[in-house]
C-alpha cells in the first residue's frame, strides 16, 4: 500500500479511545502551570497511543519533554527566529513530526521561519497531520472530508507566538485521558509550527492570557495556504 493510501486508511480507522472523553472548556481559563514533582513522559507516550495517529507522521528523534525536571526554571522563557519571539513551551511534551518542505528546499527554514503555535483538538489531529501543512477551514482534505474546525472564520488561519495565548482559546479543546495506572489527566494538544515569513500579519489579540508577549502581537493572520508547517505535537497535561 502507498504512503497517501495507507495514510488515508488510517484517516478513516482513527477513532478515540473509549477512555478519551471532551470535557467542556471553563468560562474563565488560567494560564497553564508547570507539574513541578515528577515527569509523565510514560504517561503522555500512553496518551499517543490512544490516538491510533499513523507512526509515518512522527519522527521521534525530535521528542522533548519540557517539564522541569528536564527544562529548568532558570532557563529561558523565550526565544527569536525569524525576527520573532515566540514562548517557549514550558510544562509540555513535544512529540516530534516528519517535516515536508514542498517546493523550500533550498530556504534553511528552521532558521529564517517564525515559530508559532496552532490550537486544535484531538479529534482534527488526523486530518492536519495527513496534509503536512495546516489546512484552511473549508479546505477539502486527502480523505474528502471538508476540514471544518470550531471558532474559524472561512479561508482565514490564525496561530500565535504564545502557547499561554493558544492554550486558552477555545478552540484548544481539553479533554479527559485515563491512563494505565487508572489516573485521570486533563489534556490538552498544540501544534508547534514553522511558519513562512511576509505571509501573515501581527494583530491585536485578547489581553491577559499571556504575560510574556504583548498583546498587540500575539495573534497572527494569515489568508496564505500551505505556509504553515507543524513540525511538533505538543501535548500537556494536568493531572485531576
Amino acid at each position: 500500500m502507498n504512503p497517501v493510501a495507507s495514510i488515508s486508511h488510517f484517516v478513516e480507522k482513527r477513532k478515540q479511545s473509549v477512555k478519551i472523553s471532551s470535557t467542556p472548556k471553563s468560562p474563565k481559563s488560567h494560564m497553564i502551570t508547570r507539574d513541578k514533582t515528577s515527569c509523565l513522559q510514560p504517561v503522555y507516550s500512553d496518551f499517543l497511543q490512544t490516538l491510533n495517529l499513523h507512526e509515518e507522521y512522527f519522527n521521534h528523534n525530535y521528542d522533548r519533554c519540557y517539564c522541569s525536571r528536564h527544562y529548568s526554571m532558570n532557563r529561558p522563557r523565550t526565544s527569536i527566529i525569524g525576527g520573532y519571539k515566540y514562548t517557549i513551551p514550558c510544562g509540555w511534551m513535544r512529540f516530534g513530526l516528519k517535516f515536508y518542505r514542498f517546493s523550500c528546499e533550498n530556504e534553511d527554514i528552521f532558521k529564517t521561519w517564525p515559530i508559532s503555535f496552532y490550537g486544535t483538538s484531538i479529534d482534527q489531529l488526523e486530518q492536519i497531520l495527513c496534509m503536512h501543512f495546516i489546512p484552511f477551514p473549508g479546505d477539502r482534505l486527502l480523505n474528502k472530508e471538508i476540514f471544518a474546525p470550531k471558532f474559524f472564520d472561512q479561508g482565514i488561519c490564525y496561530t500565535s507566538p504564545s502557547i499561554y495565548y493558544t492554550s486558552n482559546l477555545k478552540v484548544c479543546q481539553k479533554h479527559v485521558f485515563t491512563s494505565k495506572s487508572n489516573e485521570t489527566y486533563e489534556v490538552q494538544v498544540i501544534l508547534q509550527c514553522k511558519q513562512k515569513p511576509n505571509t501573515f500579519e501581527v494583530n491585536h489579540g485578547q489581553s491577559g492570557l499571556c504575560n510574556i508577549i504583548p498583546a498587540n502581537e500575539i495573534k497572527w493572520k494569515t489568508r496564505t495556504r500551505s505556509t504553515i508547517l507543524p513540525y511538533g505535537l505538543l501535548v500537556h497535561m494536568r493531572k485531576q
